[in-house]
């Protein structure tokens, strides 16, 4: 069951120890699949990227810039 209110208190477990919720673990508990994961991902991108029609058609927006914070 996802619980995302965990992360609001700061004194929270998910808070006091974080590598306990990442993807992949960290450290000797660390997923023993996470090479071949990102080699398959990667692999998957590089595939889908070159597969892929990356003609630009020119619109009426095409010129509008648009200002976002990142």
């Amino acid at each position: 069951m996802l619980k995302p209110e965990r992360w609001l208190d700061p004194e929270s477990k998910a808070n006091t120890t974080p590598k306990n919720y990442l993807v992949f673990g960290a450290g000797p508990h660390r997923c023993i699949g996470v090479e071949y994961t990102l080699m398959s991902m990667a692999c998957s991108m590089g595939t889908a990227a070159c597969l892929l029609d990356w003609e630009h058609v020119r619109t009426p927006e095409s010129d509008e810039t648009q200002m976002i914070a990142t």
